[in-house]
Order: C-alpha cells, then sequence, then structure tokens
C-alpha cells in the first residue's frame, strides 16, 4: 500500500510505503476489504504498528487503501518521535495520516518512559501531535466479515 504524497513527513511528490505482514491474508471482493490476521505488523516511515488482526477498506476501484483497522494488542511504536502507544483498536486514516486509538486503558509512553493513560488517542503523523482524551469515543463498527 501507499500513502498519499507529502504524508508521515515525506518530502511533498514523495510516496511512503506501507508493508503489511501477517500469518493469513483474506480477501473480501464483495465488500470491498482485505482483512490480515495473525502477528500483523504494519509498517512505513520507521513506524510500526502491530496487532492480530487488521481490515483495510479499499477504495471505489478496489486498489487503494482508505483506512486501516487494527483489533487487539494494538501497539504502535513511533521511534522518530520517541514514542509508544498501546489500546485495543487503532485506526489509520490514509488520506489525513491521522491514527485514532481506543480502549479501557490507552497509554502513551515516551523514551524516557514517561506515560499518559486515557480512553482515547488522536495521534497526528504529519503533525507528531498527540491528544489523550479520559473519556472513550465512540469506536468504528467492523467491517463486513470480521470480527
Amino acid at each position: 500500500w501507499f500513502s498519499s504524497p507529502g504524508a508521515s513527513g515525506s518530502p511533498p511528490g514523495q510516496v511512503e510505503a506501507i508493508e503489511v505482514t501477517s500469518q493469513l491474508l483474506t480477501y473480501r471482493q464483495i465488500d470491498g476489504t482485505v482483512v490480515y490476521s495473525g502477528d500483523v505488523r504494519v509498517e512505513q516511515a520507521r513506524r510500526v504498528i502491530a496487532c492480530r488482526e487488521l481490515s483495510v477498506e479499499l477504495d471505489g476501484s478496489g486498489h487503494e487503501a482508505k483506512r486501516m483497522i487494527c483489533r487487539e494488542d494494538v501497539r504502535l511504536d513511533d521511534p522518530a518521535n520517541n514514542r509508544q502507544v498501546l489500546g485495543d483498536t487503532a485506526v489509520y486514516s490514509l488520506d489525513s495520516e491521522r491514527v485514532e486509538v481506543f480502549g479501557d486503558t490507552v497509554r502513551l509512553i515516551d523514551s524516557q518512559n514517561n506515560r499518559l493513560e486515557g480512553r482515547y488517542l488522536l495521534y497526528d503523523l504529519v503533525a507528531g501531535t498527540v491528544q489523550i482524551h479520559s473519556r472513550a469515543r465512540a469506536q468504528p463498527s467492523p467491517v463486513a466479515g470480521s470480527k
């Protein structure tokens, strides 16, 4: 997969590759989704999101990813900003380059092991800003056919 030019802090016009690895891949042409499961690892520009299941929602053509939803034991590692985020569900919107993390406890840990906890986190990957909220937000509905 590829993100939009200028995303993830890359120079304008440069497209950042997104590499996904897992134990199993299921493509559902009927609803335009790809589901990865088992030791899922999503890498882009040194950032890594790990989880147990990843659903990728495709655009109308079925060729480009619009949104990625990670579920179960979500961990986002961002070494460029010395941050790690832990939660239950993460939603990566490729067009806005934002990751939302949901959970009973969402944790942000920095390189000095400082910790912030809440129930919802919004990470703007381009600006490098993080908002963490104590109140839960509505999680995205599951993609058809996923857990």
